[in-house]
């Protein structure tokens, strides 16, 4: 029995399940060709529309290996989100999260399986020979499992099982409950799910997501579905009148509804696959444009604007969508009611009024959509007032005459409710019109109730039955255009992130995100302290403003420097911080890190070698523990001597009594914003979060203005010991 189980386990180093047993060298990719495997699979998940070449990362080390692929997967505009598949879901993971790039380490090497589609039965893979073959499910599980399942002795279980003369089914029951007890929810293997970019092109990320398919099959359920109530109701009416309901007719009638049934159920289910696919992009896509704004753009909305737009980002998927169906359902019922009420006597003026009517709806909603936009401007400023009023309230009270505390208030309410009445009048106005229609049309209707013979009376049947489809039609047509308009008012408002995500990334050469050792080509003599940070020529201008706020400056920061940087309000001292820290680029001049421009350097390593500490009111503490604070910057979780490290700053910075008394010590939660501590204290907790990121160069933005002359002297005793190179921000 023993020898009965072995057999259904694949041997080490082999792969079984197909005709012929296969290497599993010849299933993975090697790292010396990661570039080749993850370009490849893009193309062939039609991700990209052309290979790449990238040189690989010099070791198998995880985090030089995650850099690299993620500076790698921006260049050739693709998404590479890491993710980690569990022991117990690992089939239904491969399936859900496919095309995977998984990473195996496996008898002291690593190699990487290219996962481009999964089913319950086969996985596709991509392998090192640009080919794709398909594999049992089964056989790849078994490979991702393996190492695992050798670490939980299941061997010994076996023979255990064996020995007892228990049954081979039982045996197989007994060592599936045992895996899951003992490694179900251990991690089998980790890798990446290869998408596109949230900022690429929005109709392929529609396509990928068979949003276009589903679309037209939607379509096709509609349109049979009105075309099939229409004659089957047309059969049924015309036996009746007729007087002949004979018992085949009513069984086919019966089968046409019950058809029908089916058809909008699929219709349903194809409604629900375009909702999913289409909201969960848009929130994606705006979550990632909102992370991209640059930092006047958030300051010219302020926390009210933002705010609004994060309520309009709520609304657009839900009123864009089900306006969007409505629509579409209205639209085909009206063609399905305008052939029904021409094949009628006189049919061709009612169908006449039909197009009318439905012009008049257009021009309606036309109407709405100006007066709402009106509305929803005063709702925002609305809004905004109200944030902005809540924040500055204190010194509202403190600085503000009591008797015109609300005169701004009355106003702006006062205006709101006029633009309501418009926006209400006109809303009514448009509701009405389908009733009105409904009017002429069975107005309409007169000529052929006064015909007395047999035909008049189908064609009376008929056409009534057209117009109260028509009438519905026109209903719901209303209704979606309503909805529709709201999304186009929210998508007005939203429309920035959407637009701030398409924006390119900077991602660097990967070889450079792999390895420094590229970047210290460019150091100088050894002799002489190499240039870290490098600005020549440096001009920059807020956008919407003519004058630049910085023309022609230029600096060099080498190692060891300790440079003072002084000069009045709003002379652009927090700019240029923030230009050589990487956050805002130059719109002219050169930028240069270790002789590196910011495009071949790329953001995450620009990052690791310039970190600034903002003014006070820029930076923020969250509502977490003290630790996270200091360490929110570098690796999570930290590792000991992290800690060790953390605790030594923080006594030097003159922090050593704050962890005494709090009960928690480093493990102390702060409260968000750090209510539970001084301005000084924050002060020096912002400046240890720098000087903890190791940076080659740290700038400190007024970080010291707080603190009293002893701290403070404490404070820079403590910056020039720990920073390699420092630049300081203060007024004269």
């Amino acid at each position: 029995m023993a020898a009965d189980l072995a057999a259904r386990r694949p041997t080490r180093g082999t792969v079984t399940g197909t005709r012929q047993p296969l290497e599993v060298r010849n299933l993975t990719w090697p790292l010396g060709e990661l570039g080749q495997a993850l370009s490849a699979m893009a193309t062939e998940s039609h991700l990209t529309d052309r290979e790449h070449a990238a040189t690989p990362p010099d070791d198998a080390d995880a985090d030089r290996v995650h850099r690299w692929i993620d500076a790698f997967a921006l260049q050739i505009g693709i998404e590479a989100e890491p993710t980690e598949l569990r022991y117990d879901l690992l089939p239904v993971s491969l399936t859900r999260r496919a095309p995977l790039l998984l990473r195996l380490d496996r008898n002291g090497e690593t190699r990487f399986m290219c996962v481009l589609s999964a089913s319950a039965r086969s996985v596709q893979l991509l392998l090192p020979t640009h080919r794709v073959k398909r594999v049992t499910a089964a056989v790849v599980h078994a490979l991702l499992r393996a190492h695992l399942e050798h670490a939980a002795h299941l061997s010994n279980i076996e023979r255990l099982a064996a020995a007892t003369r228990i049954p081979v089914a039982e045996q197989m029951r007994l060592r599936t409950t045992y895996l899951r007890q003992a490694v179900g929810s251990r991690i089998a293997v980790d890798g990446w799910s290869i998408r596109l970019a949230p900022g690429s092109d929005f109709r392929s990320q529609l396509h990928r997501a068979g949003v276009p398919l589903a679309a037209a099959a939607f379509l096709c359920a509609q349109t049979f579905e009105y075309a099939g109530w229409v004659l089957s109701w047309w059969l049924f009416g015309r036996a009746a009148l007729n007087g002949r309901v004979d018992v085949w007719l009513l069984a086919g009638w019966v089968l046409m509804l019950t058809t029908l049934v089916v058809v909008r159920f699929h219709a349903q289910k194809q409604q629900a696959v375009i909702a999913v696919g289409v909201g969960a992009l848009l929130k994606r896509r705006l979550l990632d444009g909102a992370l991209r704004l640059a930092p006047e753009e958030t300051r010219t909305f302020g926390v009210g604007q933002l705010l609004g737009r994060t309520i309009e980002s709520e609304s657009i998927e839900v009123l864009a969508l089900a306006g969007g169906f409505a629509s579409v359902s209205a639209l085909l019922q009206l063609i399905v009611a305008g052939v029904v009420i021409g094949g009628t006597n006189g049919g061709g003026v009612q169908v006449a009024q039909l197009i009318a009517g439905t012009l008049l709806i257009l021009a309606g909603a036309w109407l709405v959509l100006r007066r709402r936009a009106a509305w929803v401007d005063r709702r925002l400023d609305l809004t905004h007032d109200l944030v902005e009023t809540m924040v500055g309230y204190r010194t509202r009270l403190a600085q503000e005459s009591p008797a015109r505390w609300h005169v701004q208030e009355d106003r702006a309410v006062a205006t709101y409710l006029g633009e309501s009445r418009a926006m209400d009048r006109t809303g009514v106005v448009l509701a009405i019109l389908p009733r009105g229609w409904l009017i002429l049309g069975v107005l309409g209707l007169v000529p052929i109730v006064r015909a007395a013979d047999i035909e008049s009376r189908f064609a009376v049947a008929i056409a009534i039955g057209g117009v109260l489809l028509a009438y519905g039609a026109l209903r719901q047509f209303t209704v979606g255009l309503t909805s529709l308009v709201d999304a186009y008012l929210a998508w007005k408002r939203v429309k920035v992130l959407f637009v701030a995500s398409s924006r390119a990334v900077v991602a660097g050469r990967p070889e450079f995100a792999a390895s420094d050792a590229a970047i210290q080509r460019g150091a100088s003599a050894p002799d002489r302290p190499r240039a870290v940070i490098e600005a020549h020529d440096v001009t920059f201008r807020y956008r919407r403003s003519r004058d630049p706020v910085i023309s022609g400056a230029a600096v060099q920061v080498r190692d060891g420097d300790r440079i003072l940087l002084e000069g009045p309000s709003g002379s652009g001292k927090s700019t240029f911080a923030s230009l050589l820290a990487g956050i805002r680029q130059p719109q002219s001049g050169t930028l240069l890190a270790s002789g590196l421009d910011f495009n071949t350097c790329g953001e995450f390593s620009w990052r690791k070698r310039v970190v600034v500490a903002p003014q006070f009111h820029e930076n923020h503490v969250f509502a977490d523990t003290f630790l996270f604070n200091l360490l929110m910057g570098g690796r999570w979780p930290p590792e000991r001597h992290d800690v060790t490290r953390a605790l030594e700053v923080c006594r030097e910075l003159g922090l050593g009594p704050l962890l005494d008394r709090m009960p928690g010590g480093v493990h102390q939660v702060v409260g968000d914003t750090g209510w539970q501590l001084s301005h000084g204290e924050r002060s020096r907790l912002f400046v240890a979060r720098a000087l903890l990121q190791d940076a080659k160069v740290v700038i400190f933005d007024e970080s010291f203005a707080a603190l009293d002359p002893e701290t403070l002297r404490q404070c820079l005793r403590c910056v020039m010991t720990r920073a390699p190179a420092a630049i300081v921000i203060a007024h004269p």
